[in-house]
């Protein structure tokens, strides 16, 4: 079973910040739920890893991980 983009997101979320899955919701802003800016810079580049793209100029630091999940979905589509 493939997953969803927002599945691969929380589960990166979750592995890099030591949390459960089932505690991070869509609707946190990702702020919430990786304070730390050197953490957020880092969960930016694991993000381009995890999807082969390059995100850092499209995606901003003020959204919910739903939204950034929405655009990597548009980032995946342009790409392909």
């Amino acid at each position: 079973m493939e997953q969803t983009v927002e599945h691969r997101v929380i589960h990166l979320i979750a592995r890099t910040q030591e949390i459960a899955p089932e505690a991070i919701d869509l609707d946190q802003s990702i702020d919430q739920v990786v304070p730390s800016s050197l953490d957020l810079v880092n969960f930016f580049f694991d993000l381009e890893d995890e999807f082969d793209l390059d995100i850092r100029n499209d995606i901003g630091k003020e959204k919910t991980i739903r939204e950034i999940a929405i655009d990597i979905k548009e980032l995946i589509a342009k790409k392909n």
